[in-house]
């Protein structure tokens, strides 16, 4: 009815429950209105700008026991009258009271003294059952405030910001605390005791909170203490059995005692200065985050009931050097230990007992990721999932034993490690995935009989890699899977399949020899960019050079098998050539076209019908051998043809 101005009388049921805020407000002839008994919740300002409101005196304004609202008034203390049943929400916010005193029988509405600023002490009736949300909220000088014995719940934020308010005692009935009850005040010690159930940050961003015990509470939320930046002395009792992201960014704690009845940590002591930790017997999970950037930390000992280390566990603990991962452990997560840059121990010796059939189940993505300081390891002897990236820029990992069940390196397993000179790949590999060792210290690697598949950029920019031994078994090449490696010579044989290997040794700069024993197609961009290759043998069975095979390398000579049908554009692109003989039967050399030092060349006449491609785009050539008759050439050339001027044309048949 807001904003009726014609409205001067309400008659309400009896059987009314609720007003909402500002119900009635503007309704500038509203004179006649009585709130009835029936009535139990009273929002914000339901009268004002009324002609009823008008007409009442300073101070309480009173309809039928609600108190709705509070008029300026010379006496800042006040006294709720005896005979008020309920406070409507928001009745004093925003006023200037410097203390309050509320009988017994009196409810509260939310947002009663919201932002009083000069609010000092409270006086709350003894028989009060719940304090609603925003009760007491940004009352920054609110230094006193009893809580009494029946108090059941108290609503989301309902003192937070109070940040004078240093002492309050929790009533022992007390069964509920809202989220951020009371967040950024300025208690410097608190107790929770008896089975309370707690809403999410109810203390957080308390600087002064120095001291907390809990006692008895089965599960601290997430944030219950976050950004307690001075809380350096916790007592957690038995009874308490998770303990979720709580305790972040509590800057001053150093040591604590867990309780033996605590399962389960998630992103409990995130940025906390601990230095040792020793995880209770009965903890099964170490959730996300737990002891992230926690880089004081140098010791933690595990139980061996362990099950889980939760994704980014333990990231960033900068001052953690060694660890024991315990028999019951079931699942490492993603980033568990990525970062960790003093680790050089990681003992799983638990999992390395042959007779065993304990299995570690999980290692997740990046897992050891950026530990530089890790020079060797032993995995577990069984691993039923490897992820992404576990060990990727570990500088100093220079030795790892593989799982006996490794099926895969998986994609970048290996990526940066840049001390990893060799590894033993087990015959149970049969794929090498993508960037698995992209950048590594390889300087030669024997790859198993059993291996099918080689994936793009398996090897990419491994500088060092100079020596290479090929399993009969490998079926594919990916792309771009060796490039940039530091090859000097490189003989492939036939059995490798490097018809699908595109790109394969692209930009390898010290190559300078390759010898193909056995291809029928060498695929596109396999050798382009290495800028150092003058030598190439071609096996005989080879049909085809697709496009920049060879661009952009040093190679002068070279001789075509007689099996060469197909030379792709580009193929010798940048190429060094100057004189070369193609064999009877090749019908396209459009690949010699860009070869800008080619002066004379030696054609079939199968080449006869293209020889435009090869001639036009090329004025280096200046000789032409043709190893046909005046007539065949006649015959065979492209429909108005015409050598270029300065081109010498012989024929050899």
């Amino acid at each position: 009815f807001s904003g009726i101005t014609t409205l001067e009388e309400v008659i309400l049921s009896d059987k009314l429950t609720t007003i909402k805020n500002y119900a009635f407000s503007y309704c500038s002839s509203l004179e006649h209105i009585i709130i009835p008994n029936s009535v139990f919740s009273v929002g914000e300002k339901i009268l004002s700008k009324t002609k009823w409101m008008l007409t009442q005196p300073s101070g309480c304004v009173i309809n039928n026991g609600v108190l709705v609202d509070y008029k300026f008034s010379e006496d800042k203390n006040v006294v709720v009258p005896s005979g008020v049943r309920l406070i409507a929400e928001g009745a004093f916010s925003h006023t200037d009271i410097t203390s309050a005193t509320i009988p017994d029988g009196v409810k509260l509405g939310g947002r009663v003294f919201f932002m009083c600023n000069y609010l000092t002490t409270v006086n709350l009736p003894s028989d009060l059952k719940s304090i609603p949300e925003y009760t007491f909220s940004c009352c920054f000088e609110l230094k006193e405030v009893n809580l009494p014995e029946g108090l059941i719940s108290i609503g989301q934020f309902a003192f937070s910001s109070c940040t004078w308010l240093t002492k309050i005692e929790l009533p022992t009935t007390l069964k509920y605390l809202g989220s951020s009850a009371f967040a950024q005040i300025g208690l410097t010690s608190v107790t929770l005791k008896n089975d309370l159930s707690l809403g999410e940050y109810v203390f957080s961003g308390c600087n002064n909170l120095k001291t907390v015990i809990v006692d008895g509470i089965k599960t601290i939320p997430k944030g219950t203490f976050s950004g307690c930046e001075n809380l350096s002395s916790i007592t957690l009792n038995e009874g308490t059995e998770v303990i979720e992201d709580a305790f972040n960014n509590c800057l001053s704690i150093a040591a604590l005692k867990l309780p033996f009845s605590l399962k389960e940590l998630n992103g409990t002591f995130k940025k906390t200065n601990l230095g040792k930790i020793e995880l209770p017997k009965n903890l099964e999970t170490i959730g996300e985050e737990t002891f992230a950037y926690c880089t004081f930390l140098h010791t933690v000992i595990f139980p061996k009931n362990l099950k889980v280390i939760g994704d980014k566990a333990f990231i960033g603990c900068t001052a953690l050097s060694a660890i024991k991962l315990p028999e019951g452990l079931e699942a490492i997560g993603d980033e568990a230990f990525a970062y960790c840059t003093l680790l050089n121990e990681v003992d799983c010796i638990a999992f390395n007992n042959l007779d065993s059939t304990i299995r570690l189940q999980q290692i997740g993505n990046e897992a050891f990721s950026g530990c530089i300081e890790l020079k060797s390891i032993q995995l577990p002897l069984w691993i039923d999932n490897f992820g992404i990236g576990v060990f990727s820029n570990c500088a100093s990992l220079t030795e790892v034993g593989l799982p006996l069940d490794c099926e895969a390196i998986e994609e970048e397993t290996f990526k940066g490690c840049t001390s990893l000179y060799q590894i033993n790949m087990l015959n149970s590999i049969k794929t090498i995935k993508k960037n698995a060792f992209e950048s590594s210290g390889l300087t030669s690697i024997t790859l198993n009989e059993g291996l099918t598949e080689i994936e793009p950029y398996a090897f990419k920019d491994c500088v060092n890699l100079a020596n290479i031994t090929w399993p009969k078994t490998l079926q594919k090449v990916g792309y771009s899977a060796f490039s940039g490696c530091g090859f000097k010579s490189l003989t492939i044989p036939g059995y490798v399949p490097i018809r699908k290997g595109s790109y394969a040794f692209r930009s390898c700069e010290q190559l300078n020899e390759v010898i193909l024993e056995g291809a029928e197609e060498i695929p596109q961009g396999m050798f382009s960019g290495c800028k150092s290759l003058t030598k190439v043998v071609l096996p005989e069975g080879l049909k085809k050079i697709e496009s920049i095979a060879f661009a952009n390398t040093s190679i002068e000579q070279i001789e075509f098998p007689s099996t060469i049908q197909v030379i792709e554009s580009n193929a010798f692109k940048g190429c060094k050539i100057v004189t070369v003989e193609l064999p009877d039967g090749i019908t396209d050399a459009s690949g010699l076209a860009k070869c800008e030092t080619l002066i004379q060349v030696t054609v079939p006449v199968s080449l006869t019908a293209k020889i435009d491609q090869l001639v036009i785009d090329n004025t280096s050539i200046k000789i032409i051998n043709f190893k046909g008759t005046k007539e065949q050439w006649e015959q065979n050339i492209p429909a108005g043809f015409v050598l270029p001027d300065g081109v010498t044309l012989n024929f050899l048949g």
